[in-house]
C-alpha cells in the first residue's frame, strides 16, 4: 500500500512518518516546498508518479493570528488546497484522510463538541478550515475528516516547545487561563490514522467525521503549568512556579478571537477503534525527553 502525505514536515506529518516507517505501508511524504497543494498541476504530477492508494492531507496554515492578518494566505492552503486534494481524490478514485480542527466551532457550547454539532468559526483560520471541510465532503471519492485540537510534540513549533524553551531559561510566563481545550499528542493522532487505514477499504468508516483529541481537558495556563511541573520533576528546570494565569481580555499578544471552550468529544473514535490517547503527563514527558535527546 502506498500513501501520499502532504504537510510532511509539520508536527503531525513527522509523527506519521515515524509511526509508519516500520510498517508494510510506503509513505511518499511531501513538504510544502515539495508539493504546493494550491497547484493542481503539481498534485496531478505527484499522483501520476507515485500512484498512491490513499491520500493523507496534513498540510495546513495553522498560525491563527497570521490567518487573521492575512486571510488570503490561510484560505489558499486550508480552503483552496483542500479543494484541490478533494478533487484529486475524486479524479483518481482513492480515499482521503483530511485533518481539521476544533476551531471550526465557536466555543459557546458548555460540554464537548460532537461531530454533527453546528460549525460556527469565529476567526479566519477556523473559517478557512470549515470551508475546506465542506469541499472535502462535496468532492472526495471517499473521505474521513479528523478534527483534533491543541497538537503538541517534540517536532516543529508548538505550545509545549515554546513553554519549555522559556522555562529552561528561568522566564516567568503569563498564560491565558480562560480558554479550555484538549491538548493532543501528535503521535496519538498518527496512530489513529494508522488504525484508520485498514477501515478505509471497508464500509465501516467511509465518509465519516471523527473527533480525536486528548483525554484531558484544561486551560492553556493549566497545560503550561503541567509542562513546568513535569520538567521540574525530571530536573530539567530549576523552578516549578514559573507560570502565572492571565485572562484573555488582558492578554495583548493575540489578534484573532479564540473559542473559550473547544473541547472535542472523541468518544465515537475511542469506541469505534478501541483507542485511548496517551495520558497528558506522560505525553509531555515523552516530548520533553525527545527534545533533550535531540539537543545533546
Amino acid at each position: 500500500m502506498k500513501i501520499l502525505l502532504t504537510g510532511a514536515n509539520g508536527q503531525l506529518g513527522c509523527s506519521i512518518k515515524e509511526i509508519f516507517k516500520d510498517s508494510h505501508i510506503t509513505v511518499n511524504a511531501f513538504s510544502k516546498t515539495d508539493l504546493d497543494i494550491t497547484n493542481k498541476k503539481q498534485i496531478a504530477l505527484a499522483m501520476d508518479e507515485f500512484k498512491p492508494n490513499i491520500i493523507i492531507n496534513a498540510a495546513a496554515n495553522t498560525n491563527v493570528d497570521n490567518a487573521e492578518k492575512y486571510p488570503d494566505k490561510a484560505f489558499s492552503i486550508n480552503y483552496h488546497g483542500a479543494k484541490n486534494i478533494g478533487m484529486a481524490s475524486k479524479d483518481y478514485n482513492i480515499p482521503l484522510i483530511h485533518v481539521s480542527t476544533d476551531f471550526v466551532f465557536d466555543g459557546d457550547k458548555k460540554d464537548g463538541y460532537l461531530e454533527n454539532d453546528t460549525k460556527n468559526p469565529i476567526n479566519s483560520y477556523g473559517l478557512s478550515k470549515h470551508r475546506g471541510e465542506e469541499e472535502i465532503i462535496g468532492l472526495a471519492s471517499q473521505f474521513i475528516i479528523i478534527r483534533t485540537s491543541w497538537i503538541f510534540s517534540e517536532f516543529g513549533k508548538n505550545f509545549l516547545k515554546t513553554i519549555y524553551q522559556n522555562i529552561k531559561l528561568g522566564k516567568k510566563l503569563k498564560i491565558v487561563s480562560d480558554q479550555v481545550g484538549c491538548p493532543t499528542y501528535a503521535y496519538d493522532i498518527a496512530e489513529f490514522i494508522f488504525t484508520l487505514i485498514d477501515s478505509l477499504h471497508s464500509s465501516f468508516a467511509q465518509n465519516e467525521i471523527y473527533h480525536f483529541a486528548g483525554l484531558h481537558s484544561c486551560s492553556w495556563y493549566e497545560f503550561a503549568n503541567l509542562i513546568n511541573k513535569v520538567a521540574f520533576n525530571e530536573g530539567f528546570v530549576e523552578k516549578d512556579d514559573l507560570i502565572e494565569p492571565i485572562e484573555s481580555s488582558s492578554y495583548k499578544g493575540n489578534i484573532a478571537l479564540r473559542p473559550k471552550y473547544s473541547i472535542l468529544n472523541s468518544n465515537k473514535a475511542y469506541k469505534d477503534f478501541s483507542l485511548r490517547p496517551t495520558k497528558l503527563q506522560n505525553a509531555i514527558l515523552k516530548s520533553i525527553l525527545s527534545i533533550e535527546n535531540d539537543e545533546r
